[in-house]
């Protein structure tokens, strides 16, 4: 076989073998976590009496606002 003929098999062992990412990059849920993440911080500095509600608080919002979630495309039916 030649290299080109070893390389695209590879790639299509890949395609069938590993899940694909519901997401088209890493940015989107990268940036989700670090923005929830520096809330989380933030809100437990302020008040470090109640550590976890601002994490849930963020997350009840944002899914208020926007159903889909922080980044994601609204889907059509």
């Amino acid at each position: 076989k030649s290299e080109r003929a070893k390389v695209d098999d590879f790639y299509a062992a890949r395609d069938n073998t590993m899940p694909s990412l519901p997401w088209p990059s890493i940015a989107p849920p990268f940036t989700a976590a670090l923005l929830l993440g520096m809330i989380e911080s933030f809100g437990t500095y302020l008040f470090p009496q109640y550590p976890g509600i601002f994490f849930l608080l963020a997350l009840a919002v944002i899914l208020l606002v926007k159903p889909s979630g922080i980044m994601g495309k609204e889907q059509t039916a």
